[in-house]
């Protein structure tokens, strides 16, 4: 019942002086996967507490899309840093307590919080809004997404397993018969 939580601040995006990030998401995997591989290793659950950096360095967006994609690849669960109103600095929203457009892409994606089994695939799309994840699905078990907006659904193949869900906000269902499960959720417009 333990869970690792560590950070995730690579110099070139966290600090004052770094360079920003140039794109190559294999040299970010290969920043991440220290910090993961000897937990994945022994099958310890990873959480990254906290993670983020300077929103104006090069490349940030780029930089917060790429790690989502190894979050979700790895199976990694994670928290941003920080919350908070501010023009600069790490913070989310901008002075006027708006989404930063930096984080539009990824935050504007639906996400899985809780799955009826482990995934086996995980995937976004986060220019085109999409999510994919595949699991076994067992009667009674919940599966729990975040819908970002008014548009965003959520459909199973095979037909049968899940309720379709409709977003805003977290919905719920559980799996109404057992099986492979392919969810797909789009918050197009």
């Amino acid at each position: 019942r333990a869970v690792y939580g560590g950070h995730f601040y690579p110099l070139y995006i966290h600090e004052g002086t770094g360079t920003g990030y140039g794109g190559d998401m294999e040299d970010l995997e290969e920043d991440l996967l220290p910090t993961l591989s000897p937990y994945q290793e022994m099958g310890v659950p990873i959480w990254v507490g906290e993670y983020g950096g300077l929103t104006g360095h090069e490349g940030f967006a780029d930089y917060v899309q790429d790690l989502h994609s190894l979050f979700l690849r790895h199976g990694v669960s994670s928290a941003l840093w920080d919350y908070y109103a501010s023009d600069g600095g790490m913070a989310f929203l901008d002075g006027t307590g708006e989404r930063k457009q930096v984080f539009d892409a990824v935050f504007s994606t639906p996400a899985l919080v809780l799955s009826p089994s482990a995934t086996r695939e995980h995937s976004a799309d986060f220019e085109a809004s999409t999510m994919q994840a595949s699991f076994k699905c067992r009667p009674g078990h919940r599966l729990r997404v975040m819908l970002p907006g008014e548009s965003c659904t959520c459909s199973a193949s095979p037909p049968g397993l899940l309720e379709s869900l409709a977003g805003p906000g977290l919905v719920q269902t559980a799996c109404m018969a057992g099986g492979d499960a392919l969810l797909e959720c789009d918050c197009r417009p």
